[in-house]
């Protein structure tokens, strides 16, 4: 604990805002299809595995490119799990306050993908995150301050994220928030107000909403509705169609390019926030970080692994549009 507070006072003075990621650790298994899926029957795959969870994966893009990265999330005593944070250190993330627990599994991601790399249906055993409560993780949140950004992900309980808001109002830290999927938008509070970013993806933004998003106009319409909600920001990812930004100074659409061929699209969205983080470590408008998002989508979109291994701060610092 005296290791971490020196750290973060080391930081602090160096005035580079420490992140904070907490959420879900996976290991995923992705089986892509090599032709079109045929139901009720068996149908040739290539398989691959490697690490995942939304805030794992954040924070791994962010300790690729960028530094003072603090990871918190629950393993199982397990091969997997020892694995996994054992990465994570060699990249050099802070995994102090992570938790190893007994008698349960490292959570598990299974993704099936069409040919071109788009998802057909993914499952999650991620009962592991039911075990974490407050009094085990708040313990380590001491630290936050002003000059502290926290990204938390929907896998954690509602208890924990309605109490790490609370630490951010309280403390003047701020608290960016994925939804990680429509079934777990119920875990995030009615009011949004102290959240500075929400960032749910097309399907996300309607449930939360209750506005049917079939254009970049119509996601605009839904972010407006979660800004009146309490959200500072407000950036809702549409796929091929872009993306949107919403706050008090903007209510705009940007369009992306692609790159010519996608292997598959796990993650793009992690590293998308993992990019906007970068950009808010930095102090840059939010309009600018999110330009550090698409470069850091744009990556991962052409690597077979959740988070690309070729991503580093160089990238994120060409021309848009350029790499």
């Amino acid at each position: 604990m005296y290791y971490l507070s020196l750290q973060l006072f080391l930081v602090k003075t160096f005035m580079l805002k420490p992140v904070f990621c907490i959420g879900g650790a996976t290991i995923d298994y992705k089986l892509q299809s090599k032709n079109d899926l045929v139901a009720s029957t068996s149908n040739p795959v290539k398989s691959y595995a490697t690490f995942g969870g939304v805030a794992r994966n954040v924070a791994e893009n962010l300790a690729r490119f960028s530094q003072h990265v603090y990871l918190q999330c629950a393993v199982g005593n397990d091969l997997e799990g020892h694995q996994l944070f054992a990465l994570m250190s060699k990249l050099g993330a802070n995994i102090e306050s992570s938790i190893i627990l007994e008698n349960t599994s490292t959570a598990r991601y299974y993704a099936i993908l069409n040919p071109n790399g788009h998802l057909h249906i993914a499952l999650a055993d991620m009962d592991i995150f039911s075990h974490l409560s407050v009094s085990l993780l708040a313990k380590h949140w001491t630290q936050w301050d002003a000059h502290t950004l926290v990204f938390i992900d929907t896998n954690m309980p509602s208890e924990v994220i309605e109490f790490a808001l609370t630490k951010c109002q309280n403390t003047g830290a701020l608290l960016c928030i994925d939804p990680v999927s429509v079934a777990k938008t119920t875990r995030l509070p009615n009011s949004f107000k102290n959240i500075f970013l929400i960032k749910p993806n097309q399907d996300e933004a309607s449930e939360l909403s209750g506005i049917l998003i079939e254009t970049p106009e119509d996601a605009i319409k839904a972010g407006k509705l979660l800004l009146r909600r309490g959200a500072m920001n407000v950036v809702i990812t549409l796929g091929h169609l872009g993306y949107i930004l919403v706050n008090e100074e903007v209510q705009i659409h940007y369009s992306i390019q692609l790159p010519k061929r996608i292997k598959d699209v796990s993650g793009a969205g992690d590293a998308f926030m993992a990019g906007i983080l970068f950009g808010l470590q930095r102090n840059f408008s939010m309009s600018q970080a999110c330009r550090f998002g698409e470069v850091a989508a744009y990556y991962t979109l052409q690597s077979t692994q959740t988070v690309c291994e070729n991503i580093t701060e160089a990238c994120l610092h060409q021309p848009i549009y350029e790499y």
